[in-house]
């Protein structure tokens, strides 16, 4: 039972998914991202935290591409289904994976750019994990989202914070710098824009306040995070009630794209120092 006073605290624990779950509801509900939907383009660029946006805004998983496994940085055994990166407008959803850069050139400073990070720390910087040369076209189309003035936001749960500056890590950091890999080597692509973890969606989805308590767990809640969530009774019943909705929710994405790839596979041939295509050992599951 609730108490009855006026202002109430909860405590919750999210695992991963969960807070994607939260993030993606979060982000909806930005004035920013609705009026883009309303009378904009908003692009989505696919991801699992991405992949769970893009059902909350209009029930479409995306394709996975590139993920980080037991068995290291892999990518999709297979890419012949869904759409990986989406543009919504006017209602309609269009899978831009073959018209990238048309898509791209026609987006104004009134739209919105939605891009997940694989790390992110405490200043705002984040960066992705690229494992072919450029990021791909999404990675190679940035300059010209960023020349725009596209309204880029980068949504990513506090998983994947790490201490430190990580503008010190860039100069590091090259997948042609990398010997032997468990997976694809992979370089760190920096990205900048309005970072969004599921701290800042819990505050965008009711008058509360919210901050971590503890970060991991064991038997599913490694890298999760525990929150306080305070304000106003019914405020905060709001998050609940939101919870309540999210927990227990799984990986978003393709199914058919979440088979990691096993050598020897079509891109091989893209990714350098993989130690599964010299032989070494064999992918995990």
């Amino acid at each position: 039972m609730y108490r009855s006073t006026q202002v109430m605290r909860i405590q919750i624990s999210l695992t991963v998914s969960e807070s994607k779950g939260f993030i993606a509801k979060g982000i909806k509900n930005l004035p920013l991202v609705a009026e883009a939907l309303n009378a904009g383009k908003v692009i989505i660029k696919g991801g699992t935290t991405t992949s769970a946006i893009s059902e909350e805004i209009c029930g479409q998983p995306l394709r996975l591409s590139g993920r980080v496994t037991l068995g290291g940085a892999l990518t999709a055994n297979s890419r012949n289904v869904g759409a990986h990166s989406i543009l919504i407008e006017g209602g309609k959803v269009q899978n831009i994976d073959d018209i990238w850069d048309e898509a791209v050139s026609k987006l104004s400073a009134e739209d919105v750019y939605i891009t997940g990070a694989n790390v992110i720390d405490a200043f705002g910087h984040a960066g992705i994990l690229c494992g072919v040369e450029g990021g791909g076209p999404p990675g190679k189309s940035l300059s010209s989202i960023y020349v725009t003035g596209v309204n880029v936001m980068v949504a990513a749960g506090t998983e994947k914070m790490v201490p430190g500056d990580l503008r010190t890590h860039f100069s590091k950091i090259g997948r042609n710098r990398v010997d032997l890999s468990y997976g694809a080597a992979v370089g760190l692509l920096p990205i900048w824009g309005t970072l969004f973890t599921e701290i800042d969606a819990i505050r965008a989805l009711a008058a509360v306040d919210c901050f971590p308590l503890a970060k991991g767990g064991i038997f599913g809640m490694e890298g999760g995070t525990t929150v306080i969530v305070e304000g106003e009774t019914g405020e905060v019943k709001k998050i609940d009630s939101i919870y309540q909705g999210i927990r227990g929710c799984g990986v978003s994405g393709v199914p058919e794209s979440l088979a990691n790839c096993q050598f020897p596979n079509l891109f091989c041939k893209l990714h350098t120092a993989c130690i599964y295509k010299l032989g070494k050992k064999a992918c995990f599951e």
